[in-house]
């Protein structure tokens, strides 16, 4: 798989996974940003599951219900390896999968996780709303004040979706890392959309979501808000690095605040 990025030519090499079972849980990593002890510890607690892992690290020993896929990485940025089979499961996905759930590799599924709750008898895809911010424009000052993308790329992304959607705030706010689709045609054009975004404006998915939802009119089913707190558990990355903190000094100090406070959450967390 090859795609450009940016002005720069970005490569994946891979085998796509081809499980027997209709249903699957995946997840990726890159560059050991979460490793691989939290979708381990997922499949452990669900073993009536299929897990599948896309990853460029080694992993000697895993449970028999962890499919892991290696993949050869030759990309600028090891968030956007990861974010292409975030997005693109229709594509990554093959076997006799006909719905999947995408979790983040800094994400754990706790015992009893329950796909019934999923909602994707009624719906193409399942959606929490965000937890924290209801708006694209909280989403954004969040990703300018920790550099989590460049202004250049930011200010591109907000002059564009200005010309699609006017009122675009209005599209509300979902958790990027917690998606359950179907695999069909329309969640297709849906992750189509979604990627375009990615590759045009901001390496952020949670900041065009909504966009590629409202444009590409996908049956949307939103998860009830209690469900996220007995699904799973959110842990700390191993590591805090954004490619913006390279584009300037000021980006660089905006990156320094942001590794700070990242790690002072977490010892608070821990505390």
């Amino acid at each position: 798989m090859s795609f450009d990025y940016r002005g720069e030519s970005q490569h994946l090499k891979f085998e796509q996974p081809a499980p027997c079972t209709k249903f699957v849980v995946y997840s990726a990593d890159f560059g050991g940003y979460s490793g691989s002890e939290n979708i381990v510890k997922s499949a452990l607690n669900c073993p009536d599951l299929q897990f599948i892992f896309f990853t460029d690290s080694v992993l000697f020993s895993c449970p028999s219900n962890l499919l892991v896929c290696p993949v050869e990485d030759k990309t600028s940025d090891k968030r956007l390896a990861a974010k292409y089979f975030k997005i693109n499961s229709n594509y990554t996905l093959g076997g006799l999968v006909e719905s999947s759930l995408w979790i983040d590799s800094n994400m754990v599924l706790k015992k009893g996780f329950s796909v019934d709750d999923l909602g994707l008898e009624k719906a193409d895809i399942a959606l929490f709303k965000h937890d924290k911010r209801d708006k694209i424009s909280a989403e954004l000052n969040e990703v300018r004040k920790f550099a989590k993308d460049t202004d250049e790329a930011l200010n591109y992304f907000i002059n564009n979706i200005r010309k699609e959607e006017v009122n675009y705030d209005r599209l509300g706010l979902f958790q990027g890392r917690f998606l359950s689709r179907r695999k069909n045609e329309m969640v297709s054009f849906f992750e189509g959309i979604w990627w375009s975004y990615i590759l045009g404006f901001s390496i952020r998915d949670q900041l065009t979501l909504p966009l590629a939802v409202n444009k590409s009119k996908v049956n949307l089913f939103n998860l009830k808000p209690n469900l996220s707190s007995d699904s799973y558990e959110v842990v700390h990355h191993l590591r805090y690095d954004f490619s913006a903190k390279k584009s300037s000094f000021r980006m660089f100090v905006r990156y320094l605040k942001g590794l700070f406070m990242y790690k002072l959450s977490f010892f608070i967390k821990r505390g």
